[in-house]
C-alpha cells in the first residue's frame, strides 16, 4: 500500500508540473512545445492508470479514485487552457484528497489488526479474570487504570472464593491467615506449608498497601511495560487464589491438633 501511494503521488505531481508548463506554452503560443508536453501527459496518465488497476484488482482501499479517472483523461486529451485549469484545481487535488483517505484508512487497519494480535499474545500471559478486567483498559492506553482494575479483579476473586464482604488488607489477612484460613495454597500443618501461606499472604497484602492504594491517588506516569509487568504479577496472584483449596472450620482445628502433637 505504501508503495503504491509513493507512486500515485509522484504521477500525479508530474502531471501538476506539465499541466503549468502546457499552460505556459498555451500562452506564449509555443503549439510545438505544447504538444510535446501534452504527450508526456498522456503517458503518465496511462501509468497512472496502470499504476492504479495494478493495486485496485487486490483491495478496496483505493475505491472512489475511479470516478476522477475519466476526468482526468479527457482533460489531458482536449488540451485547452481551461482542461490544465481543471487538471490543477480539480482533478489533482480531489484524487490527493482520496489518497491520503485511503491511506488513512490503511493506516488504521493495520493498526488495528496490531491491537487485535496484540490481545490475543496478552490473553496468553494473564489469567483471565485480570483480562476481563484490565486488558481493554491497557490496550486503550489507560494503564494506571488498568493496574488498578487488576487489584480489584484480585480481591474480587478473594471475596468470591472465601464467601466474605470484606476488601483490601482485611480481607486477606481474614482468608490467609496462617492460623484460620478460609483459602490454603499448600498444606499448613507442616513448617513449609505455613512459610508459603504466611508469604503469600504478606505478597497479596503488599498489592494492597503497595499497588492498589498509590495507585488510587497516584500512579499518574506509570508506562505501559509497567502496566504489563503488573498485569503479569496480578495474574500469577490470580492463578494462585483460583488453585488454592477452599478448607472447613473443621479440617483447621484438626491441622492444629496435629501441628501441636
Amino acid at each position: 500500500m505504501i508503495k503504491w501511494f509513493v507512486s500515485m503521488s509522484r504521477i500525479l505531481r508530474d502531471l501538476r508540473e506539465n499541466a503549468l508548463l502546457a499552460i505556459e506554452a498555451l500562452q506564449e503560443g509555443n503549439f510545438q512545445e505544447l504538444g510535446f508536453i501534452n504527450g508526456k501527459m498522456q503517458n503518465s496518465y496511462e501509468l497512472l492508470e496502470d499504476t492504479f488497476d495494478s493495486y485496485n484488482t487486490r483491495n478496496g482501499w483505493s475505491r472512489g479514485l475511479e470516478e476522477n479517472l475519466p476526468y482526468l483523461e479527457k482533460h489531458i486529451r482536449f488540451g485547452e487552457e481551461g482542461d490544465y485549469r481543471s487538471i490543477l484545481l480539480k482533478d489533482i487535488p480531489m484524487m490527493e484528497e482520496k489518497l491520503d483517505r485511503s491511506l488513512l484508512k490503511y493506516q488504521r487497519s493495520i493498526n488495528s489488526k496490531m491491537q487485535e494480535s496484540t490481545s490475543e499474545f496478552l490473553t496468553t500471559l494473564f489469567h483471565p479474570t485480570v483480562t476481563h478486567y484490565a486488558l481493554s483498559q491497557l490496550v486503550g492506553g489507560h494503564y494506571q487504570e488498568a493496574v488498578l482494575n487488576s487489584v480489584k479483579a484480585i480481591m474480587q476473586m478473594i471475596r468470591e472464593r472465601a464467601e466474605l464482604d470484606l476488601d483490601g488488607e482485611q480481607l486477606v489477612t481474614n482468608v490467609f491467615s496462617v492460623k484460620n484460613p478460609k483459602l490454603v495454597f499448600d498444606t499448613i500443618n507442616t513448617k513449609t506449608g505455613e512459610n508459603i501461606q504466611g508469604g503469600f499472604m504478606m505478597i497479596l497484602q503488599g498489592l494492597v498497601r503497595g499497588v492498589r492504594n498509590p495507585t488510587a491517588h497516584g500512579f499518574e506516569n506509570i508506562t505501559k511495560s509497567e502496566a504489563m509487568q503488573y498485569l503479569v504479577f496480578a495474574s500469577l496472584l490470580a492463578n494462585k487464589i483460583e488453585n488454592a483449596t477452599k478448607i472447613s472450620k473443621s479440617e483447621i482445628d484438626t491441622m492444629d491438633n496435629n501441628i501441636s502433637t
